[in-house]
């Protein structure tokens, strides 16, 4: 699956990335309209191919959790607003409910939790049409060391029937009348979910009323808290259009023509001299002839892979 992953993400990353370089550099709003489904029919296929991915990773026990200090009230906050304009279209509403303040940070896998409230909340936020969605958050400290956590995602969406609330965390298994073609998706995202909570020492459960609404909730115990927590790194957006380098040399290596094109023309507006080479053999020459500043250096190459080429250079 491993190796098939990256035959497929190869060419995604091709069609992902010139239909992004051509949908900011084109004024039609027509052609820009087509160019954004080109873009976003790719990274849907991109999401299929991680979801098989995830799944595999978690039933050969190869899932890697790693914890660090977070801000719970953070991440969930940061999840729910990437889905304001979803929230938005379908004129519902997401509201946070903090039950506790939960003034410590906590060890647990950030990635993978939002990873988890992502599929959740995404998936109240779809299956909702009147109504919203509510998380609510909520801890109780056991100790002077740990805490049990519970995050509840609410909907008033269309409900579960009771004998098919399990059967949902089965791969690939949708409920009764949810098609493929009316929701989309891979029936993948509650399995997944489930098993990285497991796999973070957690539990996913459901109640549901048919027409009613669903309520999932997300239990992690005994929790240790953390002395600290990172502070939070405020995001700048900018038009990378607008980046200049100073007179500088980039080696692109890489033995995917494509991947080196997109690459060359996404910084072809630096004013940088591009150098190319098409395996890891190439490129050690390259560099050691011309002392490139930067080397953007691909893994799997024939010839010479990226990591014996980067040994040889050091």
């Amino acid at each position: 699956l491993t190796n098939m992953s990256h035959e497929i993400r190869t060419p995604l990353n091709s069609i992902i990335g010139f239909s992004e370089l051509l949908y900011n550099t084109i004024d039609d709003d027509k052609k820009r309209s087509q160019i954004a489904s080109i873009r976003n029919s790719g990274r849907s296929l991109l999401k299929i191919i991680n979801d098989i991915l995830d799944l595999s990773k978690v039933e050969a026990d190869k899932m890697i959790v790693e914890s660090e200090p977070i801000n719970v009230f953070q991440v969930v906050t940061d999840v729910c607003s990437i889905f304001e304009p979803n929230i938005a279209e379908k004129n519902l509403h997401l509201t946070i409910e903090p039950v506790t303040v939960i003034d410590m940070p906590l060890l647990l896998d950030e990635t993978r939790l939002r990873q988890i409230l992502f599929n959740l909340v995404g998936n109240a936020i779809k299956f909702t049409f009147r109504g919203g969605i509510s998380v609510g958050i909520d801890h109780e400290e056991k100790d002077e060391k740990t805490v049990d956590l519970k995050i509840c995602i609410r909907d008033t969406g269309m409900g579960i029937s009771e004998d098919e609330l399990e059967a949902i965390f089965e791969p690939f298994v949708q409920q009764k009348g949810q098609t493929q073609k009316a929701f989309g998706g891979t029936g993948l995202g509650l399995t997944i979910s489930r098993r990285m909570a497991g796999a973070m020492g957690g539990e996913i459960s459901v109640k549901s009323k048919l027409n009613e609404g669903s309520e999932f909730t997300l239990l992690f115990k005994d929790i240790l808290k953390a002395d600290f927590i990172p502070d939070k790194v405020e995001k700048s957006f900018y038009d990378y259009s607008d980046i200049r380098f100073e007179e500088s040399t980039i080696l692109i290596v890489d033995d995917i023509e494509d991947n080196r094109r997109l690459l060359l023309d996404a910084l072809e507006h630096t004013g940088a001299r591009l150098l190319e080479a098409e395996n890891g053999l190439q490129a050690v020459r390259i560099a050691t002839e011309e002392i490139p500043d930067i080397i953007l250096m691909d893994k799997r190459m024939p010839v010479m892979d990226g990591m014996a080429a980067c040994k040889r250079l050091k």
